[in-house]
């Protein structure tokens, strides 16, 4: 443990209350952020176009830009946890105005203004999100030892995708099979719960202790640009926004293009069956990609796990008669480097932050890779 004050029973419950906090977050997350779930409603059922679509979720992408205000934020206030509790409890309310929308469209079937309001909502939720998501790392980073984080990490993972897999298949058959009611309707409750599972997240996180910081960060000019002077930490942070800005031009669009009807037409449920394959890959791989980078390093992993944007090219040969057999070629590719990526990509960041000043890092590699990532989903849109 970081912090001698922290008994090992307060330590060991913060361990259990972030892996229940995690499984419960998946469940929002899944359908209530530009995921397949979310981007099959927004488009096929709520009439967005692919354009509209590509600009929320730059939206999303350029609202990291607020991760430099948690830098000033967090260099003010003496503790982290109730400002980001605060903010993320407001964030995963827009699993209720999806609910919302979703039970107002059921009703009257009139899109006009549904499509704007999301738009907003997506904005303020985020923005939230990214003016306070830097404290959570920092947090993360100064509870939890180094030499076993990626390893619990890399459990919590799998715990997660556990869960996710149970739900997102749950809710691809769902909207297969309950074709005897609106599917607005259905869209609704599968919102609802999400909003549920969000803000317990959020509540459970309220009761994780926090490490008091060794030094309390200083709010001068020097403390908010040093990380930009950090050569390393900047071509890293570079790298993974290409690297994310590559996942993006293809993977928001994919769910709707397997659906729709004049292109592959796929049931739903083939979303399902696709996410079960490569969560259940990564679910098996991915304490193994922990272990590894605890043993070895954290680089050479993660650039093994960038190999995965190669999956993608699939899709150039994917039609309505083979794609029973090249959706789980993809989907399997996927499960296997994903997590080299995307837990590679956190842990190597977290190793890249010194302890005094980490907040400051963390918010700067969140803006710097969100902001060279936000072209693609815009720019495969139109």
């Amino acid at each position: 443990m970081n912090n001698k004050k922290i008994s090992q029973k307060e330590f060991n419950r913060a361990l259990k209350l972030t892996l229940l906090g995690g499984s419960s977050f998946t469940i929002w997350f899944s359908v209530a952020s530009p995921q397949p779930i979310f981007n099959v409603f927004f488009t096929n059922y709520l009439g967005a176009t692919s354009s509209q679509l590509g600009i929320l979720i730059g939206i999303v992408q350029l609202a990291t830009l607020f991760n430099l205000l948690s830098i000033l934020i967090y260099g003010k206030i003496k503790t982290r946890k109730a400002y980001l509790v605060t903010c993320h409890l407001i964030h995963r309310l827009l699993g209720v105005l999806l609910a919302v929308s979703s039970f107002y469209m059921a009703r009257t079937g009139d899109n006009r203004g549904v499509i704007k309001l999301i738009f907003v909502g997506s904005a303020i939720s985020w923005i939230l999100a990214s003016s306070s998501g830097a404290g959570w790392w920092s947090w993360m980073a100064d509870l939890i030892p180094d030499n076993i984080r990626a390893t619990f990490f890399g459990q919590r993972s799998s715990v997660m995708n556990i869960v996710n897999i149970i739900w997102f298949m749950g809710v691809s058959v769902l909207l297969d099979t309950w074709t005897s009611v609106n599917v607005f309707i259905v869209y609704g409750v599968i919102f609802s719960i999400a909003s549920i599972g969000g803000l317990a997240d959020i509540i459970m996180i309220a009761f994780i202790v926090e490490p008091e910081q060794k030094e309390r960060e200083k709010l001068t000019l020097e403390h908010f640009l040093e990380p930009l002077k950090d050569r390393n930490f900047i071509i890293f942070s570079i790298g993974v926004g290409v690297s994310v800005f590559a996942v993006n031009v293809f993977a928001p669009f994919t769910s709707p293009y397997i659906t729709a009807k004049d292109t592959i037409g796929a049931p739903n449920t083939w979303l399902g069956i696709m996410f079960v394959i490569s969560q259940l890959t990564w679910i098996l791989v991915s304490p193994s990609w922990g272990l590894i980078m605890d043993k070895f390093g954290r680089k050479p992993v993660l650039m093994i796990g960038c190999l995965s944007t190669f999956a993608n090219l699939f899709y150039f040969i994917l039609s309505p008669t083979n794609y029973t057999f090249i959706l789980p070629v993809i989907a399997l590719s996927s499960g296997l480097l994903a997590p080299a990526l995307w837990d590679g990509i956190n842990q190597m960041m977290l190793s890249l932050t010194p302890d005094k000043n980490r907040t400051a890092f963390v918010a700067w590699n969140m803006t710097i890779v969100g902001l060279v990532s936000a072209g693609g989903p815009i720019l495969e849109g139109y």
